[in-house]
Order: structure tokens, then C-alpha cells, then sequence
């Protein structure tokens, strides 16, 4: 932008009309009446000249420099109004539109030029003019800054949701300017609504399953709560999602007296070893009705120290009361009764349990796996979509991808922990497994030798063998203090022992720790719920149950099980 020309100030005026009355004076010099002034005169009024001129032409290079700086602040303003990323718009006392960045002509649809002098209001939709009026209102007796959610109508009709921030500033003449700021929350909005579909669709697959889906957490100060729970904690513990979700305390004070310092111990102990929680116990109702409940998950150790576990819980009452039934029989056996009715009844107890087991597992690993990974599908998604031009919408979203990885990861573990998709392909992939899945938890080598690759039991029997070796395991993690581990599955009995006549085949399994050992005697007398779990398993088996333990000796348990007397294939 050219400089104007500057102004001489009054000094140089007045120097300057000095300077034309001594020229004048000069031409009349010839009148002998005239009075010349000196030559010392004429020189300071010339060095007083060049002085003012030297000055003006400081002066005019200050405001060529004042110039150029207003040029690059005009610059810079058009960068940040103009080129804004949010829109801007400044709107008269009559509700004009006098002037708007290039983003708020992109949001309203329509050209510059063609958005000023137009009313503010035309763009705001009908259902929010009164909430726009009374921010308005609010804004010019207060002059404290206003704000609000409001729907927008662009100029071909569309509508979209922005959030209008508004102070008050002056125009030129003085009078009040409302300044407004919109920021687009399109986006925004359309992620919290798939939020809220993805927890509706979360929601509706957890009332599917059977029993309660939950996260629990257990804060490093001890406070606990649950980050989840889907609706049926109602019907188990008599208590809203919303109130555990606050605080986990309603939820103990429905456990039972007797059952409540054991249920914290268990969950103090999976807390500390970052261990699978599994436990089955009672819980009152309000009207005093007892009931069961079984409740399995996995812990996770958060960064803050605390501790969060994915898992459910279901309502075993009626499995007890057959369990109870059970024990009936037991009593009547033990009183000269059958004990073939009682083993039939345990038979069909344990079936029972797999099948459930088996049931609950599939749900969880179908239905709310492949939807939990449909709902990473739809955070990945978003996250390309979206997150690049908003970085806090980025980090959330990585965080509820943090979270739903979490949850995948807890609901195979769950799945796998109620029924390995190992046992689907025969009994030795299955004690690999579980062998493997042993070392990884506790750290103890633990091998696994078969030599029976050739023999196939029934997938009912099979089972049975797992949860004996299974159990074997888990008392050695609690009690053996053991340094290793050896599970062994050989042939037992012999192609033929008289010419002509066949000896039925078995499987003989051992399962050896170098712990400290116990007194077998002493725990047989105990009747402690693991053995006595394996010798039934081993009843329905039809095998014989050997548990050889001395103190300081370790432990050995070995397991004969019958096979059809059909010669079996030959040992690899």
C-alpha cells in the first residue's frame, strides 16, 4: 500500500513563509527605503529548513514502517479469521449479519458476499430460536460471555449441530456487536450416537446370555465398583447397574454372612497373583431368599495398580439342589442303598455341569465375541473417519479401543477357562493345553508325556480325565510348592493272555509333583471337595483313583482307566 503524502507541520509553514517574505525582500532590494536582513539571518533560517526537511523525511519513513506493519497485521488476521478452522461471524444489533470468515460461509451454504446483511436467525433452526433469544438477552444486560447446543439450517435446507459461543463487542459507531464462534459438532454427535447404539447393541447381547456380564475394579485405595454390569445384577443381587456402578458396597451386603470374608479373601488372593477368579456362593434377597451363584472371571492388572476383572455370574440354585439331592443319595447309600443310583445321579450331575459349561462358553465366545469385535470394527472405522481432524476424539477413541480389547481378550480367557476349545480335538491336545496353560500361569515347568496317541475315548469320558488332571493342577498350585510337574498317559494291560482269549486295555495316567506333599489319610478325613471331586469323576469313569503323597516326598495321584476290549493300535 502506497504512503500518502505528509502534511508539513506548523513549524515548517511558518519557516517557509519566512523563506518567500526574504525572497520577496530580495527582488525589492533596489528601494533605498528597504531594510534587507542579514546574510547570518538567511543562513539560520536555511539551516532551520533543512532541519524540518530532515525531519519530515524521518517522519515519513516511521510512517512508511507503521504502514508496512499494518499490512502484515492485516495479513495475519486474514490467516487467523479468515483461514479459521471454526467459523466466525459478527452479527449487528438487528440481528445482521455484518461480517464472517470463509468457514462460516462453508457451514451456512452460501457465498460471502451473499451471508452479509442477511439475519443470523434464518440460520437457527425454529425449535432453538428461543434458546438463541434468551443467550441473547443474557449477553447484553450481563456482557458475560454466552454459550449453547444448537441446531443450524444451512442455506439448502440441511441442518447440522453446532456449538455457538457468543460475547459482545462494538462496531465503529459504537453501538453493541454480538461475536459468535460456531464449532460443527456433526461428528462429534455422530460418534456419541454410535456410542450409544454400540452399548444398546452390548446391552441387548448380554441379555441373551445366561446370567450377569460385568466388569468389576478394585481401586488401589480398596474402593471398588463396576464399570459394567449388564441387567440381570437385579435379579441376582437385588441391585441396579447404576448403583454398582457407583459403588460396588451394595453388592457384598447381599452376599451372605457366612460366605461374605471368604468371597473378599478369594478376591484379595486373585488381585495379588493376578489370578483367574472362581468362586460359588450365596447371596440373600431383600424378602430373604437364598440363592446360588457361580461367578468366574480374569484379572487384569490396570496401570494404576488397580485391578479389573472380566467375567459373569449365573444362578446355580437349582444345580445345588440337585447337588443337595445328591448328597441325599449319598446318605442313603451310605445307609445300605444303591450305589449304582447314586453313581447314575452323579453321572448326571456332572453331565449337567459340562453341558452347561459347554452352553455357556459357546454363548460367550459367539454372541458377545463377535459382537465385541464387531464393536472394534465400528471404533476403526470411526477413528479413520473422524479422528484425524479432532485429536481429543482420537485419544478417546483409542481409549474405548483399549477398553473393548480388553474385553475380547477377557472373554476368550473366560470361554477357555469354562470349556478349552482344546477338548474338541481329543484328550492329548487337550493335557497339552492344559499343561502348557499351567506353565504360563505359575511358571513351573510342567511336561507331557502320552504314548497313547492311537487310543480315542468318548468326548464324554475325555472330559472327565481333563477335569481330574485339572484339579490335580490346581492343588498343586495352591498346596505342592512344587518345582516341576510331570503328566504321563501310557497303555496299561497286554494283547493276550491265553491263546485265544484277549485281556481288556486301559489308559494309566500319572500325575507327579517333587512337593512338599500332605497326609493322605488326614485329607481323605477332611473330605475336602478337590479329592473327593476326582474320585467321583473317577466312579463315573469306572477307573481306580490312586493318590500316593508323603510329606517332603511330593505327590503322585495315577488314574487306570478301562477301554473297550478291542486290540488297540499299535504304539507308535
Amino acid at each position: 500500500m502506497a504512503a500518502s503524502p505528509t502534511r508539513p507541520t506548523p513549524g515548517a509553514q511558518a519557516l517557509r513563509r519566512d523563506a518567500e517574505a526574504l525572497i520577496r525582500q530580495g527582488h525589492d532590494a533596489s528601494d533605498p527605503g528597504s531594510s534587507l536582513p542579514s546574510s547570518a539571518s538567511l543562513r539560520q533560517t536555511l539551516h532551520e529548513l533543512r532541519v524540518h526537511q530532515i525531519e519530515l523525511e524521518m517522519q515519513n519513513e516511521e510512517l512508511s514502517r507503521t504502514q508496512h506493519a499494518l499490512a502484515l497485521e492485516r495479513a495475519r488476521y486474514f490467516e487467523l479469521y479468515d483461514m479459521a478452522p471454526v467459523a466466525y461471524c459478527s452479527v449487528s444489533q438487528k440481528g445482521l449479519i455484518v461480517q464472517s470468515n470463509l468457514q462460516a460461509s462453508m457451514q451456512f451454504g452460501l457465498a460471502r458476499s451473499a451471508l452479509m446483511g442477511r439475519r443470523f436467525t434464518a440460520f437457527i433452526h425454529r425449535n432453538a430460536q428461543d434458546l438463541y433469544y434468551r443467550l441473547k438477552k443474557d449477553l447484553l444486560e450481563s456482557g458475560a460471555s454466552q454459550s449453547g447446543e444448537f441446531e443450524l439450517v444451512r442455506h439448502d435446507g440441511s441442518t447440522f449441530w453446532a456449538l455457538l459461543q457468543m460475547s459482545v463487542g462494538q462496531d465503529e459507531a459504537g453501538d453493541a456487536l454480538l461475536l459468535i464462534v460456531l464449532v460443527d459438532l456433526s461428528e462429534r454427535r455422530q460418534v456419541q450416537a454410535q456410542r450409544l447404539e454400540l452399548a444398546e447393541r452390548l446391552e441387548k447381547i448380554s441379555t441373551r446370555l445366561p446370567g450377569m456380564v460385568f466388569q468389576f475394579r478394585l481401586r488401589r485405595d480398596g474402593s471398588a465398583h463396576f464399570p459394567y454390569a449388564s441387567g440381570a445384577i437385579a435379579q441376582i443381587y437385588g441391585v441396579s447397574a447404576a448403583q454398582a456402578l457407583a459403588d460396588a458396597a451394595p453388592v457384598f451386603a447381599a452376599l451372605h454372612p457366612d460366605d461374605h470374608d471368604r468371597v473378599l479373601g478369594s478376591l484379595m488372593e486373585s488381585a495379588h497373583g493376578v489370578t483367574p477368579w472362581v468362586q460359588e456362593y450365596r447371596v440373600r434377597s431383600a424378602d430373604g431368599t437364598l440363592r446360588w451363584v457361580h461367578s468366574n472371571a480374569l484379572a487384569q492388572r490396570e496401570a494404576d495398580g488397580g485391578t479389573l476383572w472380566h467375567g459373569f455370574a449365573t444362578d446355580i440354585t437349582q444345580r445345588k439342589l440337585t447337588e443337595e439331592e445328591l448328597a441325599t443319595h449319598r446318605a442313603e447309600v451310605a445307609r445300605g442303598e444303591t450305589l449304582q443310583r447314586l453313581r447314575e445321579l452323579n453321572a448326571q450331575n456332572q453331565n449337567a455341569r459340562e453341558d452347561e459349561r459347554r452352553h455357556v462358553a459357546r454363548e460367550i465366545h459367539d454372541e458377545l465375541g463377535q459382537q465385541l469385535t464387531a464393536l472394534r470394527l465400528g471404533l476403526l472405522l470411526t477413528e479413520v473417519r473422524f479422528c484425524p481432524q479432532d485429536p481429543a476424539l482420537a485419544n478417546q477413541v483409542a481409549d474405548m479401543k483399549g477398553l473393548v480389547d480388553r474385553a475380547i481378550q477377557g472373554v476368550r480367557g473366560v470361554a477357555t477357562q469354562l470349556r478349552p476349545a482344546a477338548l474338541d480335538l481329543g484328550l492329548i491336545p487337550a493335557l497339552e493345553w492344559l499343561c502348557a496353560d499351567f506353565s504360563k500361569r505359575t511358571g513351573l515347568p510342567c511336561t507331557m508325556r502320552a504314548h497313547a496317541s492311537a487310543v480315542v475315548l468318548a468326548a464324554d469320558r475325555a472330559v472327565l480325565v481333563f477335569r481330574i488332571v485339572q484339579e490335580s493342577l490346581t492343588n498343586i498350585t495352591r498346596y505342592a510348592g512344587a518345582s516341576q510337574v510331570a503328566v504321563t498317559l501310557s497303555r496299561t494291560g497286554t494283547r493276550q493272555v491265553k491263546p485265544g482269549q484277549q485281556q481288556a486295555y486301559g489308559l494309566r495316567l500319572e500325575v507327579r509333583d517333587d512337593g512338599q506333599g500332605f497326609d493322605v489319610a488326614a485329607a481323605r478325613l477332611k473330605k475336602t471337595f478337590g479329592l473327593l471331586g476326582m474320585r467321583e469323576r473317577a466312579n463315573t469313569l469306572g477307573a481306580q483313583l490312586s493318590i500316593q503323597s508323603r510329606l517332603g516326598q511330593g505327590t503322585r495321584i495315577s488314574l487306570t482307566i478301562p477301554l473297550d476290549n478291542a486290540p488297540p493300535k499299535e504304539m507308535p
